[in-house]
């Protein structure tokens, strides 16, 4: 059994005593401990969810109502939904004996149900919950908490004497970064363990993060779907400096995307093939950004980039970069992504490679007559 905190709102007293529905999720097929904070009125409502103290994993509330202390208008509700959603990972089910509204669009962390309908607005609930984005939130604030009560203990306590001077800002810069790295990193009382394999979804920061535009941006053309290009600009000519409106480049270099399905459904031994043969090794080759040099000749040419949500499976062509003028660039084209580190900086390196290629002659084979000899006797010997 899970516990769920359900914050439940109705300015209806008696409703909020007749809780039938809500037992009902103890049952053994829900699975869920259904944990009820009861609130009649709505102004406490709204303050416990600004609360950054209080967590809850579900809110319930009846709709607006010509009487009473509840949000008496359609734009009432849409304000808490917006306060919620700006603020907290809670998902909202909105109860009403009314028709749905027109302008009510039901998602994945949003739903309506009938109020005098019990089974509804169990299987909404059930519904919501499913999602697990409530747990999630829970597990990485535990984390968080585990994380930081170990490093005050373990190191804060230790250095308090030289940090105790160095004011709030420095202290909070230390302990975020520490934190964002321990959450980001799979990690254990041993400390940060580097993953060996990743998920496609670790590649990018989906959607960026930054308000500017970056070095490993993807970005797509607003009227050419097909038009996907990576930003390869480095990051210090594109930060905008106080006062700007623009960063100091005027051009940003892009480089375009090709769908790794125009390439591989060429080839005689295609990637369907060569997945139900399970070859890894030939995948490593077609589909690792280091690999992907592979692809196309000259070797460096491509970079590949996997498949995450609207970024289909595709590859970097080198040979194919376009400047664009900064202000054509932000107007034309959608920022989807942006590469996280170190795939960002290994494919500017990887770009950077490929144009400083210096093309040698080969020795004649009588030059190093020496060396094949002393191979040859080694290898007879059962050497390497």
């Amino acid at each position: 059994m899970v516990a769920i905190s359900i914050l439940v709102f109705d300015d209806d007293v008696e409703a909020l005593e007749d809780l039938a529905v809500y037992s009902d999720l103890s049952s053994r097929d829900a699975g869920m401990v259904p944990v009820l904070t009861k609130v009649s009125d709505w102004d406490e409502v709204v303050q416990m969810i600004s609360d950054p103290s209080r967590q809850f994993d579900l809110v319930v509330t009846d709709t607006y109502k010509d009487g009473g202390k509840g949000p008496k208008t359609d734009d009432a509700v849409t304000n808490v939904i917006q306060k919620i959603r700006g603020k907290k990972s809670i998902p909202v089910l909105m109860c009403s004996t009314a028709i749905r509204p027109d302008w009510f669009q039901e998602t994945a962390f949003l739903a309506w149900a009938d109020k005098t309908k019990p089974k509804e607005i169990k299987d909404k609930i059930t519904s919501l919950i499913a999602t697990e984005i409530p747990s999630i939130v829970r597990s990485v604030k535990d984390e968080i908490d585990s994380y930081g009560g170990k490093y005050l203990w373990d190191f804060l306590e230790s250095n308090w004497g030289e940090l105790e001077n160095s004011g709030s800002e420095v202290l909070e810069r230390i302990i975020r970064k520490r934190l964002a790295t321990l959450i980001a990193h799979s990690a254990d009382e041993d400390g940060v363990t580097e993953s060996q394999h990743i998920d496609s979804c670790e590649f990018y920061h989906y959607p960026p993060i930054s308000e500017g535009i970056s070095l490993g941006e993807i970005i797509q053309h607003k009227e050419n779907e097909d038009d996907w290009r990576v930003v390869l600009t480095p990051h210090c000519y594109l930060t905008i400096q106080a006062g700007n409106d623009k960063p100091r480049t005027d051009f940003v270099l892009t480089v375009k995307l090709q769908k790794a399905e125009l390439h591989t459904e060429k080839w005689e031994n295609g990637l369907v093939k060569v997945r139900e043969e399970n070859n890894t090794k030939k995948i490593s080759e077609i589909t690792s950004p280091g690999g992907a040099a592979r692809v196309k000749k000259p070797e460096g040419r491509n970079w590949f980039l996997p498949s995450f949500l609207q970024i289909p499976s595709s590859y970097l062509d080198f040979e194919q970069v376009e400047s664009v003028p900064y202000r054509d660039l932000v107007r034309g084209f959608d920022r989807i992504a942006v590469l996280c580190a170190p795939f960002a900086e290994a494919m500017q390196q990887s770009f950077a490679s490929y144009y400083s290629s210096v093309g040698m002659p080969n020795l004649r084979t009588e030059s190093i007559s020496e060396v094949l000899a002393a191979k040859q006797i080694y290898e007879k010997n059962g050497q390497s």
